[in-house]
């Protein structure tokens, strides 16, 4: 899938801390820097690891956030394949433009 329009993995951080920030309260920062996988099927993947004092413990693990290059993908996050832990699914406009999928990130 073309990278050509995808958020950087500091914009898809930031999005995602500032958005944590407002729901859970108190700073959200990187414990390491932000990253992308290749090979996603149809969407743009990112790893992302957080740290913040209001967090709850699921938020502070490593995760994953997937994010389909078009609003009109948003129906592929509801299938219920087999995934890591979802810990939440955020609409178009409510951090990108596009909708979020945010999972544990789990070995491999």
């Amino acid at each position: 899938m073309s990278t050509k329009n995808a958020p950087s993995p500091e914009a898809v951080s930031a999005g995602l801390r500032r958005w944590l920030g407002e729901r859970f309260g108190g700073e959200v920062t990187d414990v390491e820097a932000p990253g992308t996988i290749s090979g996603g099927f149809d969407f743009w993947i990112y790893v992302l690891h957080l740290r913040g004092p209001a967090l709850p413990a699921r938020w502070t693990q490593p995760l994953v956030a997937r994010i389909p290059p078009t609003p009109e993908r948003f129906r592929l996050l509801e299938h219920g394949y087999p995934a890591p832990g979802v810990l939440a699914v955020l609409s178009p406009g409510e951090v990108f433009d596009s909708p979020a999928q945010v999972v544990e990130r789990v070995p491999g």
